[in-house]
């Protein structure tokens, strides 16, 4: 799993979930890698006909599309917000060395936020979701263009009330989580 991965996981932490940002908001970015990688062979005869300079050019411009196609999946693929029974963590992949990752318990957490604005949000059920941390110091956990982020605030808010409770225990929560 990429949550051990990212994570390092402590003993006998359950994974509840992990949420990605929707493919729907990266669509422009799609279409340009798509045309990006099949441009080259519209021109394949064309290009051909200049020989080995041809050739170079067609490799070029279609090996960086695939380039670049594989770099955004991998940012993607890395971007995502991993809730345990123990904590929540945002984890932001901004290319191939870049990576941010930021957690809270969920004792930190002050106020779970949605946000869906605009019409492709609304239509295809994308948003934002803001964690404020407690504290005055403490920057909010944020994560941009999430499937279904109401589900992740009601997780959240259910997950903070079972921990209010004087019988919670970790595991058996995040027992009735995953089942439900």
């Amino acid at each position: 799993m990429i949550w051990n991965r990212l994570l390092s996981p402590e003993s006998n932490e359950q994974l509840l979930t992990v949420a990605h940002t929707t493919a729907v908001s990266h669509l422009p970015w799609i279409f340009f890698l798509l045309v990006w990688i099949c441009a080259p062979f519209f021109f394949l005869f064309s290009l051909w006909e200049f020989g080995w300079m041809g050739r170079l050019v067609f490799g070029g411009l279609f090996l960086s599309g695939l380039f670049l196609a594989w770099r955004t999946w991998f940012s993607w693929q890395h971007t995502c917000l991993i809730m345990t029974d123990r904590r929540v963590a945002v984890v932001t992949q901004r290319g191939f060395f870049d990576r941010t990752i930021s957690e809270s318990s969920y004792t930190d957490i002050q106020d779970a936020t949605v946000r869906v604005k605009g019409i492709f949000s609304t239509l295809f059920r994308y948003g934002t979701i803001r964690l404020e941390r407690k504290g005055t110091t403490a920057s909010p956990l944020e994560m941009r263009r999430l499937r279904h982020p109401a589900r992740i605030q009601a997780l959240v808010h259910e997950i903070r009330e079972d921990i209010k409770s004087p019988e919670y225990t970790a595991h058996a929560s995040a027992q009735s989580q995953i089942s439900s």
